[in-house]
């Protein structure tokens, strides 16, 4: 701001002043000069500032928990023996039925709020009360293996740990029944 009305003065009372004169000269450049250092000074605090912001919110933002967990030495834990299970091949009308084992390795109860499937053909069973610390308990999933083909299905564990739930999958080929031939 300073600057511009520096040059709007200077501008103003040009014609008025005798710029031949060696004395004159000077003068106007060390106005000038001046003004321009401080047109410096400015831009390098303007440029100090957002260097500092930005230092500031890389750090910030660089130390939040990965998936969106919790990290703190305190409070419920979840981890599971294995997060997917493959059936391979089964029959048709088989057993579809697997137990995703977990433990809360954390220092207070763990509680699962709710556990839902993609597709209305796998049906998950959960413990509703809480779970110790140090306890370990089962998720049961069972899916229906009357539909003949390919199967690949999610099952997502949303518990007191994270806001973004876990997900476990199941995933095989349910195999028909070979024809009978006379």
């Amino acid at each position: 701001m300073r600057f511009r009305a520096g040059i709007r003065k200077i501008i103003h009372i040009m014609p008025l002043i005798n710029t031949k004169h060696p004395f004159t000269e000077r003068i106007l450049e060390k106005y000038l000069i001046n003004l321009s250092l401080e047109k410096n000074t400015i831009m390098r605090r303007i440029i100090s500032t957002a260097i500092i912001l930005l230092a500031i919110c890389t750090l910030s933002f660089s130390q939040a928990p990965v998936n969106g967990e919790k990290e703190s030495a305190f409070g419920p834990k979840i981890e599971f023996e294995m997060l997917s299970h493959n059936f391979g091949v089964i029959p048709q009308n088989g057993d579809g039925k697997v137990d995703f084992v977990f433990t809360n390795t954390g220092t207070e109860p763990l509680m699962l709020t709710n556990v839902r499937s993609s597709c209305g053909c796998t049906v998950p069973e959960w413990p509703r009360e809480p779970i110790a610390a140090g306890a370990k308990s089962v998720i049961k999933v069972n899916y229906d293996t009357r539909r003949v083909g390919a199967f690949k299905k999610s099952i997502s564990v949303y518990s007191n740990v994270s806001e973004v739930p876990i997900r476990l999958e199941i995933s095989g080929t349910v195999d028909a029944p070979a024809a009978a031939t006379d």
